[in-house]
């Protein structure tokens, strides 16, 4: 018979270095610090994140300095890459994190946040490889601007926002909160998350190009929101290296159980 008592659950805690089949409980092995720990798929989602972002930065300046815009489209387009394949282990780690370590693999459970917040996430990176993949040729009509290079961006942002908010109220144990509770540093890759998200929203409305005059409506603010977009990511990516190589919680994820009152 069960013990009466309550038992906590760290989803986030338990997939990034509990005993998910991915993460797969154990301390920091030898030689493993934050700025090296290949062996660890958390850690590789970081650093390719962080190279995904200082990217998207890089074709912001590009634009922000009157540069070449099929150059800063080819650096766009190659952050995006590796902002996919970075979005790809966080879904793969949130398929394999059951609550035991033999919980089925590849499990179907969109009513998780952490399943729903990274499937959201990868889709909106696929759509972010298809709008600066579309946004390389030059000389588009407006039409064809906003049809192949704008409605994916907007919906990719679209995707980002609502990954984010789920990952950040799931930091917040369920409601997003202003001020941390629990896990700080879950909270913090949250709220920078979430900023990023903000910003690459703003840059998809600013990029909308107006038929009647066939410019954008704020090619500036666009490359600025995207800048700050992607230095919100960056900092989040770099939070997920010191993350990645943190003990695991207790009992794998499992929190002692409390009590029932």
């Amino acid at each position: 018979m069960r013990p009466a008592g309550r038992i906590e659950w760290t989803s986030r805690a338990h997939r990034k270095r509990g005993a998910g089949r991915i993460a797969r409980a154990r301390r920091p092995g030898a030689g493993e610090r934050w700025w090296w720990a290949p062996r660890r798929l958390a850690w590789w989602i970081g650093v390719l994140f962080a190279a995904g972002s200082a990217l998207f930065a890089a074709g912001a300046g590009v634009d922000l300095a009157g540069g070449d815009a099929a150059v800063a489209a080819v650096v766009y387009f190659s952050g995006s890459i590796f902002f996919t394949t970075a979005a790809a282990g966080q879904f793969a780690e949130a398929l394999n994190a059951g609550r035991t370590s033999g919980g089925r693999r590849w499990a179907w459970a969109p009513r998780r946040a952490d399943w729903l917040a990274t499937a959201v996430q990868l889709v909106g990176t696929v759509l972010f490889n298809v709008n600066t993949a579309l946004a390389i040729p030059q000389g588009l009509s407006a039409r064809q601007e906003d049809a192949l290079v704008w409605a994916p961006d907007a919906v990719g942002s679209a995707c980002f926002l609502i990954a984010s908010w789920v990952a950040w109220a799931e930091a917040c144990g369920g409601r997003v909160r202003l001020r941390a509770r629990g896990d700080v540093l879950e909270w913090r890759i949250g709220a920078a998350n979430m900023a990023g998200s903000v910003l690459f929203a703003v840059s998809a409305a600013a990029a909308l190009v107006l038929p009647s005059t066939g410019a954008a409506l704020d090619d500036g603010l666009a490359s600025l929101a995207t800048l700050g977009g992607a230095i919100g990511f960056l900092a989040g990516a770099l939070l997920l290296l010191p993350e990645s190589v943190a003990a695991p919680p207790a009992a794998a994820g499992l929190a002692s159980a409390a009590p029932a009152r």
